[in-house]
């Protein structure tokens, strides 16, 4: 489709290139025409001019002037020119006057109709028909509690409630402070709940925000308990005890390391009576 619709527009578009041709060669023959008859003209005035100052020469204008000649032949229509510029838009026109609005009204069968033409009536009820044919017995079926037995109506309303019976049912109206079961779908029942406590069940327990000064098992987890402390003793165990500072006016055995021991001296004790024999 889309080569058929490119060959027609290449037909189109030759025909359109042919036509400017055409048009091309007429106005090349009418400006060589216009040219053959200018270079005509031409040589006729040249011819003129010669005649004119021949008679000039002779004197013939020094006297009174001729009568006119004779009205030349009409010269040969020039060629169109071209297309003028589109004028400006006028200006816009007065709003027209409103119209008149079309109603209708009925009068039983007859209909008023009120336009701009103005006001038309017509009764659009028809003759009456022809009497139709007369009809049969009718065969009448009841729906409960209705009955129709021997060409007669009756009604049963025995398994029907009285006013009196509904003297302990509410109406719709009543019950706009209640909810329907629809309603509860989201919440929990009696029996789902009884595993739960209610608020007078937790009155001997706190929150989680009056134990901010207590801590918990984990964190005292690097502490010692009561029974930690069974092997350690206590202040009142450590009465007969000395402290680091009741020992300051003590020496340690580091400090008696001059000094000989009590072994050391059995060993080199002599008598008065050795010193006596010794030799000197």
């Amino acid at each position: 489709s889309d080569a058929k619709s490119a060959a027609k527009d290449a037909r189109e578009a030759i025909e359109t290139t042919e036509k400017v041709a055409e048009q091309a060669r007429d106005a090349l023959a009418s400006a060589t025409d216009a040219v053959g008859r200018a270079n005509d003209a031409a040589d006729a005035a040249e011819g003129v001019a010669s005649e004119l100052r021949e008679a000039a020469a002779r004197g013939d204008f020094n006297g009174k002037d001729g009568k006119d000649g004779e009205p030349g032949a009409p010269g040969e229509p020039g060629a169109p020119g071209e297309p003028g510029t589109p004028g400006k838009d006028g200006v816009d026109g007065k709003d027209g006057k409103d119209g008149t609005p079309c109603t209708h009204s009925w009068d039983g069968t007859v209909l008023t109709v009120t336009s701009a033409s103005g006001t038309t009536s017509a009764d659009l009820k028809g003759e009456k028909g022809d009497p139709g044919p007369p009809g049969g017995d009718a065969d009448l079926v009841a729906k409960a509690p209705l009955s129709y037995v021997g060409n007669e109506l009756s009604i049963d309303l025995s398994g029907y409630l009285t006013s009196a019976d509904l003297g302990d049912v509410v109406r719709s109206g009543d019950l706009e402070g209640y909810v329907t079961d629809d309603e509860l779908a989201g919440y929990a029942t009696k029996d789902e709940l009884s595993g739960f406590v209610t608020s007078d069940d937790l009155d001997d327990y706190v929150t989680s925000e009056q134990l901010g000064d207590y801590v918990t098992s984990e964190q005292l987890g690097s502490y010692l308990t009561e029974g930690d402390l069974q092997n350690y003793v206590t202040k009142d165990d450590l009465g007969d005890y000395v402290t680091e500072g009741d020992l300051s006016i003590y020496i340690t055995e580091s400090d008696l390391s001059g000094y000989a021991t009590k072994e050391d001296l059995e060993n080199v004790k002599v008598t008065l009576v050795d010193l006596c024999e010794m030799e000197y």
